[in-house]
């Protein structure tokens, strides 16, 4: 039940309902002897929320928690997801270096699992924390590499979908 209620919070995220993502998770909370996977997805998908609707303290605690039940489980994929929220809160909170050093880490992990829009995408805000923290020449490499990632990504069978990596300059 935990792990069907924080892929349904993840999905009532993305389409709008951060409210109703809030209270499903409210509603349904793991304990410890949930699967690793499910308490991940459900701690990742608070965090989510919180960095939505700038409760930043709060999404921090849950993505530490989520990272460790990652950990735990072990995949480079949800590895990977979890740091890229991470990075995303410390972009957000003005925190670059930090933010760098997990999309880094974010990326690694991307490339091990072998997904290739998971690549594109940790590229692409790799490169626009770059831009930010006045490196151009990363920046533009990775960049440059993100929208090859993304273009051959889109060629993939149907299943894969590229929409939403930012590849526009930091501003």
């Amino acid at each position: 039940m935990v792990l069907a209620t924080g892929r349904l919070a993840e999905a009532l995220t993305r389409s709008g309902s951060v409210a109703d993502a809030a209270a499903l998770l409210d509603g349904q909370a793991p304990t410890d002897h949930r699967s690793p996977l499910a308490a991940t997805l459900h701690h990742l998908s608070r965090a989510v929320v919180c960095l939505m609707v700038g409760r930043y303290p709060e999404g921090v605690a849950a993505a530490r928690r989520a990272l460790t039940h990652a950990e735990a489980f072990g995949d480079p994929r949800v590895l990977a997801s979890v740091l890229s929220v991470q990075r995303e809160q410390a972009r957000r909170c003005g925190r670059l270096r930090e933010a760098l050093e997990k999309g880094h880490r974010a990326l690694d992990l991307a490339l091990r699992s072998g997904d290739p829009v998971g690549v594109a995408f940790e590229q692409a805000n790799l490169a626009e924390l770059h831009r930010c923290w006045t490196k151009p020449s990363p920046s533009l490499r990775l960049e440059l590499t993100g929208r090859r990632s993304t273009r051959l990504a889109r060629r993939r069978p149907s299943g894969w979908c590229a929409r939403g990596i930012p590849t526009r300059p930091c501003r």
